[in-house]
């Protein structure tokens, strides 16, 4: 593994066609599509026009785009959802996606877990069996849908300390469906910021792993920063992610309305992971 690439998102405040553009002037090689540039797609006639659109600029540069990340945020906890109509929906919303991976011709499809809140009237045991076992009836689903569309599913482990933060949750969810279709996307930032040890978790997930956010923060807060700006420890976990993967790492740094701050976060990348690669 000596790649990298960066997620579309850190130039969210331009289109598309316009970031792909930009990356490719910077020397970016590989990228992730971000969901934020394509938060308003809703109907299948949008994802087919928007697919069209975007792989007419692709065609015209050397770019590769090795993932992309489906939607999430309220999406998460409509597939917890008691309303069995209101959990139907949510899984034709991604199946959509899982298409739309398939024609913009990436490989994987980064997903979030389900999830929910706490009710009052449980404990927190049955609270994590509950979450699990609406995890793996959601996801036997779109991993049925997904190898249809040869695309495999990458759960990124969650930010927040519930069901799909750890690599036993997100082993537990492949193994009950479909290791074939479905593995991890290591998530550096998120593991920092829960405390867990990353090595260790490279250790536990690297016959899982299928794709990648890098990015770094300073253990409390979600910060999308670009390697060394943090506290991670990234001497070590290269090294164990060189042996462990082989696939381009991709950078997930925060995008800014300022063109010249991401222009500059970019080149920031670039050096570092020239370096510690």
């Amino acid at each position: 593994m000596n790649a990298y690439g960066i997620d579309t998102w850190i130039y969210i405040s331009l289109p598309i066609e316009e970031a792909l553009k930009r990356l490719e002037e910077k020397g970016i090689k590989y990228i992730e599509f971000s969901y934020e540039h394509f938060s308003n797609l809703k109907k299948r006639e949008d994802f087919l026009r928007r697919a069209k659109e975007v792989n007419e600029v692709l065609s015209t540069l050397t770019i590769k785009p090795i993932q992309m990340h489906a939607i999430f945020g309220e999406i998460d906890s409509r597939l917890c959802s008691k309303d069995t109509s209101v959990r139907e929906k949510a899984l034709e919303e991604l199946k959509l996606w899982i298409e739309f991976c398939s024609l913009l011709d990436s490989e994987v499809l980064v997903v979030h877990t389900a999830m929910d809140k706490l009710q009052l009237n449980e404990d927190f045991t049955n609270f994590c069996n509950r979450l699990r076992d609406a995890n793996i009836q959601a996801f036997s689903v779109l991993v049925k849908h997904a190898s249809e569309y040869n695309i495999k599913l990458a759960v990124e482990n969650r930010l927040e300390n519930i069901f799909g933060a750890t690599p036993r949750d997100l082993i537990a969810l492949i193994e009950e469906t479909d290791p074939d279709f479905i593995g991890v996307c290591f998530d550096t930032g998120h593991a920092n910021v829960r405390g867990l040890n990353l090595i260790e978790f490279v250790k536990e997930i690297k016959d899982y792993l299928i794709a990648t956010h890098i990015h770094d923060n300073n253990g409390r807060n979600d910060l999308h920063l670009p390697p060394l700006m943090g506290n991670i420890s990234w001497h070590q976990l290269m090294k164990i992610m060189k042996t462990s993967y082989n696939k381009p790492l991709i950078l997930e740094i925060a995008g800014h309305k300022d063109i010249a701050i991401c222009d500059n976060h970019i080149e920031l990348s670039k050096v570092v992971m020239n370096y510690l690669l």
